[in-house]
């Protein structure tokens, strides 16, 4: 029996309009539970939480608008990200950043994701998946491809620590295996507070090993000296 089952894992998403956000929800429940649109306008115009059951795990999905079409003040939009964050005991397992693999990262896609991060705190990267969409459309090797991304997309990467799952159209059955990798990832993540220290002071603290390690150094030297000289014999002096 597995060690999740009866445990239930809660899912964010959020990301740009025309991601696939919706689409990718009902890919993760196996239902179709959010509404999809295939215009231009927005379909989600507010949070949406929606769960189902796998393997004997519930897997909570919420569904989000995006902050650029949505809300149109700053205090807005920092209240609707407080509220997608919620309380310790209801905080999201892992956040699932929508990018389309399809077209060019955007500036605007990036300002999105900065001002969530900035809002939320650094314990976002600790719980950061980029979920690629639209794999179904992609000519090239993801893998590859990754190696020529704009600086933007590289700073989000390397926010997630490369942790990505590409996902393909709603229909694909390629999307079974993405899901159950996604799992796997959210698994990993790393639980601990110590993580978001390191990820956010890693200069400093390697600064301060380092001085550490210089400062044993010296006093290894310096222990050194002293034993050498309590063991140096003394020059002979003839009466």
């Amino acid at each position: 029996m597995s060690s999740n089952q009866g445990h239930s894992t809660r899912i964010l998403i959020i990301g740009k309009t025309g991601n696939g956000k919706s689409s990718l929800g009902n890919i993760i429940l196996r239902q179709k539970m959010f509404a999809v649109g295939t215009g231009m306008a927005c379909t989600t115009v507010s949070t949406a939480t929606r769960s189902s059951a796998r393997n004997g795990r519930i897997i909570e999905v919420t569904d989000t608008p995006d902050l650029s079409n949505q809300y149109h003040t700053v205090s807005e939009i920092q209240a609707e990200v407080k509220k997608w964050k919620g309380d310790p005991e209801t905080t999201p397992d892992a956040v699932l950043l929508a990018v389309r693999c399809d077209v060019r990262y955007t500036a605007e896609e990036f300002a999105i994701y900065q001002q969530v991060k900035e809002i939320w705190g650094r314990d976002l990267c600790r719980r950061l998946v980029v979920a690629f969409t639209f794999g179904d459309r992609q000519d090239r090797d993801l893998g590859e491809e990754l190696g020529t991304v704009c600086r933007e997309l590289n700073s989000v990467l390397n926010d997630a620590s490369g942790r990505y799952v590409l996902f393909h159209g709603p229909t694909s059955s390629r999307n079974e295996e993405a899901v159950e990798l996604l799992l796997k990832t959210i698994d990993n993540l790393p639980q601990t507070t110590l993580w978001v220290i390191w990820k956010g002071c890693g200069d400093v603290l390697l600064f301060i090993w380092y001085l550490i390690l210089w400062m044993l150094q010296a006093v290894y030297q310096c222990f050194r000296g002293l034993i050498g000289g309590w063991n140096r014999k003394p020059p002979y002096r003839p009466l």
